[in-house]
């Protein structure tokens, strides 16, 4: 494993890509200059390097994987920047998403009503009033959806999250559920007022924690939960399997194993409205 982070070469690529500094970084030094002699190969090779970035097939000078894991091994919580990258890809995916399935259809939809060479833009833009709130109300579900649903999902993350090496947890350790991620993003919306501050503490709080995760009593650490799982006091396991099992009631087991829905319906709900939004958006 590298020691050159993961999250630093993604926000060097994304802000400085075109001028090779992520290669810089890395020790590349000859591709390094190619990218800034030929501007990022006319930005081809910075989009290439990002999706590679983020996929995890780039690598240092050696060959080796480049880190994931936290600084120091007594801080577990990831701080602002490994958060900040991890915001930044799921900020590719829904913006793609968004031009893709309710910008483009909504510029079409514009484009054939006439609105942009109407005689009078006043009543224009009162006529097609309707359609443009039905998009963004598509935008606000899909961003609700994306994070509340992989939030809350088995993952415990959104794809941003997954790809930097990091996840969400409660507090106490728990499994972030379908309740706490809506008010996690209901969180984002507060910490976004005013000038993102509530997302800058991170920056400074000393568990790395952002304000939505004070409210929601959640914080964001390195790992999958699958290997915190993994990590648990082995002698501890040990007793518990040597004592008594304790009856459970016929049904009962099978109830509690049984993963919640609810983020798959949220998704199944949000999808069927932005493909709703974007039929409407072609109907005159």
């Amino acid at each position: 494993m590298s020691n050159k982070s993961k999250s630093t070469t993604f926000l060097l690529c994304y802000f400085f890509g075109a001028l090779g500094v992520h290669r810089f970084y890395l020790g590349k030094l000859l591709t390094g200059v190619l990218m800034l002699l030929t501007g990022g190969g006319l930005l081809i090779w910075w989009v290439v390097d990002i999706y590679r970035i983020i996929a995890g097939r780039f690598k240092d000078k050696q060959g080796q994987d480049l880190s994931t894991s936290q600084p120091h091994a007594d801080q577990p919580n990831a701080g602002f920047w490994v958060r900040l990258s991890a915001f930044m890809v799921d900020g590719l995916i829904l913006g793609l998403i968004q031009f893709v399935f309710i910008y483009l259809p909504l510029m079409a939809y514009l484009y054939n009503t006439g609105i942009f060479t109407a005689p009078d833009p006043e009543m224009a833009i009162m006529a097609v009033a309707p359609i443009v709130g039905l998009s963004q109300a598509a935008v606000v579900l899909l961003y609700a959806g994306y994070f509340v649903a992989l939030t809350a999902g088995k993952h415990q993350g959104t794809f941003g999250k997954r790809s930097m090496g990091i996840f969400v947890r409660k507090r106490d350790g728990g499994r972030v559920w379908f309740g706490s991620a809506v008010v996690r993003f209901v969180g984002y919306i507060i910490s976004s007022i005013p000038f993102c501050l509530g997302y800058l503490m991170a920056a400074f709080q000393k568990k790395k924690l952002a304000l939505h995760d004070l409210i929601a009593g959640t914080e964001v650490v390195y790992g999958t939960p699958s290997t915190e799982a993994a990590s648990v006091d082995h002698d501890a396991v040990t007793e518990v399997a040597q004592s008594e099992p304790t009856p459970i009631p016929a049904g009962l087991g099978e109830m509690e194993a049984r993963p919640s829905r609810m983020p798959e319906i949220l998704v199944g709900t949000g999808l069927l409205l932005i493909v709703g939004a974007m039929a409407l958006s072609y109907m005159r």
